[in-house]
């Protein structure tokens, strides 16, 4: 599959990044998939795995978020959201399992921005920075490194651009291609490297 997640948070951001190709064994099917999906305003889910499960269980979670704030009138808060997101995925493992992987980012005005790694068992975890796939491979000792608390958002896509540098030098498949989102007070926006 060779999926690759890449996130952090900044001074009043969350910035994620995620390989655009969709593979299986050694046929890439598609070369431009979009696989941060904007659960709100301001929140992004950035999934990798199998591609299917991907698909379904993120417009599962984006749609379910979407009822909840239908019914009670506010939408859930990016800790809320997270912890939704680690329930479904834990009592899916007991039926039907999913094998996707995940990073979710968020703003709230109160809190500022989060970042959250869960994976395809259910664990849950707030982290500063994170990867998910091959990208922890290459890219974790660049992120200790250089992540520092309060990270401009120039400095972050500064950061962004060394770790997918070093996975197009270093990672023997494509990864040439990737969807960056980044969820601040003003909401989700995407940019290009």
């Amino acid at each position: 599959m060779g999926d690759s997640l890449i996130g952090f948070t900044g001074e009043g951001y969350t910035l994620l990044a995620s390989t655009a190709n969709v593979a299986r064994s050694v046929v890439v099917m598609k070369k431009r998939e979009d696989k941060i999906l904007p659960l709100d305003q301001f929140k992004i889910l950035g999934a990798s795995g199998d591609n299917g499960d991907r698909a379904h269980f993120t417009e599962f979670i984006k749609r379910n978020m979407q009822l909840y704030e239908l019914r009670l009138g506010y939408p859930l808060t990016t800790h809320g959201a997270a912890n939704f997101t680690r329930g479904e995925i834990a009592t899916a493992l007991r039926q039907r399992p999913y094998q996707v992987n995940m990073l979710l980012g968020g703003y709230d005005a109160d809190v500022g921005s989060s970042l959250y790694f869960l994976d395809y068992m259910g664990a849950l975890h707030k982290q500063d920075y994170a990867t998910q796939g091959y990208a922890g491979y290459f890219t974790l000792s660049l992120l200790d490194k250089e992540w520092k608390k309060g990270l401009t958002l120039d400095q972050g896509k500064e950061l962004l651009k060394k770790c997918i540098e070093q996975l197009r030098v270093r990672f023997v498949l494509d990864t040439s291609q990737w969807t960056i989102k980044y969820v601040d007070s003003q909401g989700v926006h995407e940019y290009q490297v």
